[in-house]
């Protein structure tokens, strides 16, 4: 491999050091700017470390407070090291431009580090798929400055008094918006997957599942990972679809992805993948089921980190592809604990948190709860349902709510 200049600006991290140490206006410009890890020469990281430690607690900076602080001067270069600093300064009102050129460096060595480690990869024999994986990870370390992305800022009063026409439209009216995210848990056997069967399939045809209230047909993608397709041939399934007939748009507006063997949304290949169906068919609810099947750990990884990559995941389809989510997960098993089994994190990332337990002693009626402390929106629910007797799975207990349609 061709030995390459490693791309370092020496003169401009002195500079902004030099700065740092005069100003407390380029402290804050290269605290907005830079990390540690961007300077290249270890005596500036420390020196670079030492000004913000300082500046965080209100002390004073200047060279006689630095040195106080790092305490070893043979580190950075001796006790004179500071004063060439601002010695060496050409303009304290450049301070941006060093912090710039710094970060310019910085991205430049982390790209030249991911272009090796990709060619060793390479030549260690992985896939494509996976080289291309561990590439986009490696780069989403670096910062571009001026991308052009800037943050939407908003009057809180705006937002107060939005309209409803501003807000993402009803997907299911009165229980799921565009980009919601709903995530039902219960123990094995309960018909958690035939409740997001009733779901999706309901909405397909223009019925609300649960009010049975006439509903704008919505494009669903159900991304069955346990089901094989001859679980399909069912009794219930086929009694549901004459149900149905009477609100049949001519549109079949439901569409099955049967892969029991499980996807890794984690890895590139098989993300995009679905990423491709998103792109093609555009759902307005996508359905996942069940969450266990979607991914794959790797090595040693918590189930906390692993949770928010996979949350980081779904979070990138449902706001690219600008549809509502719903998953069904597990709870743990011989528990009567209904959160979902893996991580906390679920019930503070879900919008929507649903519970189905079997009531005790009537095997016909699911108890309908939730296993988040509110949701997020107003929601009027169900208070539990009874196996269907008028061709759908399960008929909704209102109780004293409302008056059933």
């Amino acid at each position: 491999m061709t030995n390459r200049p490693i791309p370092y600006d020496e003169g401009a991290e002195g500079a902004l050091l030099g700065a740092m140490l005069l100003s407390p206006s380029a402290i804050e410009t290269a605290e907005r700017t830079l990390v540690s890890s961007d300077f290249y020469s270890p005596a500036h990281l420390r020196i670079f470390d030492a000004i913000l430690e300082l500046h965080a607690v209100g002390a004073a900076v200047d060279p006689k407070t630095v040195a106080s602080h790092l305490g070893d001067l043979a580190s950075i270069g001796g006790p004179d090291k500071l004063i060439a600093l601002i010695a060496n300064v050409p303009a304290i009102s450049s301070a941006t431009t060093y912090a710039g050129r710094i970060k310019e460096c910085s991205n430049l060595r982390r790209i030249s580090r991911a272009s090796n480690d990709t060619m060793a990869r390479i030549d260690a024999g992985l896939d494509a798929a996976e080289v291309l994986d561990r590439l986009t990870e490696d780069l989403g370390t670096v910062e571009l400055a001026g991308s052009g992305r800037s943050l939407l800022l908003e009057d809180f009063e705006d937002l107060v008094a939005a309209p409803e026409e501003d807000l993402p439209d009803w997907v299911i009216p009165g229980m799921m918006r565009r980009r919601h995210r709903m995530m039902i848990t219960a123990p094995t056997k309960t018909g958690k997957m035939t409740m997001i069967r009733q779901i999706g399939f309901c909405a397909s045809r223009g019925m609300h599942p649960f009010t049975r209230e006439p509903i704008e047909p919505q494009r669903i993608l159900m991304l069955d990972l346990e089901n094989p397709r001859d679980t399909y041939v069912d009794p219930v399934l086929k009694a549901m679809v004459q149900r149905l007939d009477l609100y049949d748009t001519g549109d079949r507006n439901l569409k099955i992805v049967a892969r029991d063997q499980g996807m890794n949304l984690l890895a590139r290949a098989d993300r995009l993948l679905l990423e491709d169906a998103l792109r093609n068919y555009r759902p307005d609810i996508l359905c996942i089921c069940p969450v266990y099947k979607s991914f794959t750990k790797k090595g040693n990884e918590d189930a906390e980190a692993l949770t928010r990559e996979i949350c980081d995941v779904y979070d990138h389809l449902r706001s690219t592809y600008d549809c509502a989510l719903i998953l069904e997960h597990h709870s743990p098993r011989g528990s009567d604990n209904l959160f979902p089994f893996g991580s906390s994190v679920w019930e503070r990332w879900v919008d929507f948190g649903r519970t189905m337990r079997m009531t005790e002693g009537n095997s016909q009626y699911i108890e309908w709860g939730s296993f988040c402390a509110s949701d997020r929106i107003p929601v009027t629910w169900p208070k539990g349902f009874r196996w269907g007797t008028r061709g759908l799975p399960f008929d909704p207990d209102w109780g004293d709510q409302r008056v059933e349609a």
